[in-house]
Parts: structure tokens; sequence; C-alpha cells
């Protein structure tokens, strides 16, 4: 689960406290996941689509999501899909492209560091599409 509005701050001893968003000019929050392999390394997988739910005192954020893929955690080889838009509402759900691939790792990234929000469902709908040779 990923929330919204980080709070960094400090307070001196004269009883003034700052706010080192602010201060540090910071513009963007993100999460990143580790490689995915959905309980199954040795077969490829196709996403199709991605639903999510947002929470929050403040209006939904719009999100941005990339999303990794590869078929060997060994090597650096890799390919993105993203940036995609996604949130602004409650609920919804994003229809991707993704290629097939055996590990996935989603970064969602907001600019609306400021907002209070929780990211409480994000769902990933896809298949299993080949076996990997052993």
């Amino acid at each position: 689960m990923a929330s919204g509005a980080a709070k960094f701050r400090i307070k001196k001893s004269t009883g003034f406290t700052y706010d080192l968003l602010a201060a540090l000019d910071i513009t963007e929050a993100f999460v990143v996941t580790k490689d995915l392999d959905f309980g199954d390394p040795m077969t490829s997988k196709l996403i199709q689509r991605l639903f999510f739910e947002i929470e929050g005192r403040s209006e939904a954020p719009e999100l941005t999501l990339l999303i990794v893929y590869r078929n060997d955690l060994e090597t650096d080889t890799f390919g993105v899909v993203g940036p995609i838009k996604f949130g602004g509402t409650a609920k919804g759900a994003v229809t991707v492209r993704v290629p097939a691939a055996k590990y996935f790792r989603f970064h969602i990234g907001d600019t609306a560091v400021r907002k209070t929000w929780k990211l409480a469902a994000f769902e990933v709908w896809g298949e299993t599409t080949a076996a990997r040779a052993a």
C-alpha cells in the first residue's frame, strides 16, 4: 500500500518547525516494487489491465506509472512501458500493453506531494503465456 503526502519536518529547540518538502523543493514522491514474478518465475506473463482505488482527504491525484519488464534477473536487459497516467478519480482501471515477460517492477510516482491520499488497492490482471525452458 502506498501513501501520498509524505511529511518531513524538523523541529528546532526554539520550537520553530521547518517543512523540509518546501525547504528542499521536493516536487515528486514515488514508490517502486521489487521484481515480481506473480508466484511463478518459470512462466511468461502478459499484463492487460490495472485496477486501482485511491482514498484520502484530498482529491485523488493523477499518478504516473512506469512498468519495467524483464526475463532474466541476472542481466541488465529490460524494457520499460510508460509513463502511464492514472488516477484523478477514486476508482478506475487502466488498459496497458506490456510485452510478455517473467518479471515486472512497478514505479508509481506522484507530483502532488502535499496532498493526503492513499493507494488503497492496486490489482494487476493478465494471463500466463508460455513456460520457460528449464
